[in-house]
């Protein structure tokens, strides 16, 4: 073999290496769903295969900007077929679900939960992790409550309002002046 064979061999062999997939892309996400009406909904999805997932999700909040509620919900048949490093991610901002319980019946349930203050319109959920198991999946709830001042702040906008409008209202006293030419 001569050296630009064996040059040859060695790039393929290189360009072979780095063009093999990802142990990620074994694991498909069998189904996805999402439901929400503006106020909650819940999300979920099935993952076939062993590795990393990512699972996108999209709802819509109302017109107003608030708190959102995430919850989510995972149990295995055992730790050995659980999904590990769970994480939440909602509009760029990254949640690790650690909460976990082993039941008596050898089952692992997973659970988590946060709120995030969100602005109106579309909101970006993903949640993504590491499978051990052929077939792993997880769901979640959503709850959105709209940004509404505390009575107390009413009674204090209020207040403040009478306070100039007596202040405006207020007439000026008419000073007499006398002069003294002496």
């Amino acid at each position: 073999m001569t050296m630009i064979q064996k040059m040859l061999y060695a790039g393929a062999a290189s360009v072979a290496l780095f063009a093999v997939a990802p142990a990620s892309a074994a694991t498909t996400l069998n189904s996805t769903s999402t439901s929400f009406d503006g106020k909650t909904g819940f999300y979920g999805a099935t993952i076939n295969g062993v590795g990393e997932f990512v699972a996108p999700f999209v709802f819509n909040v109302g017109p107003l900007p608030g708190k959102a509620a995430i919850s989510i919900t995972s149990v295995s048949l055992n730790s050995a077929e659980a999904i590990d490093n769970l994480t939440v991610t909602l509009n760029n901002v990254s949640y690790p679900i650690t909460s976990s319980v082993s039941l008596p019946n050898g089952f692992l349930y997973s659970f988590g939960g946060f709120s995030q203050a969100v602005n109106a319109g579309f909101q970006n959920l993903s949640v993504s992790g590491t499978t051990t198991a052929l077939s792993s999946s997880f769901s979640g709830t959503i709850a959105f409550t709209a940004a509404v001042p505390e009575p107390a702040s009413w009674a204090l906008m209020i207040g403040g309002f009478g306070l100039v409008g007596g202040v405006m209202r207020r007439r000026a006293k008419v000073a007499n002046v006398n002069y003294s030419f002496a």
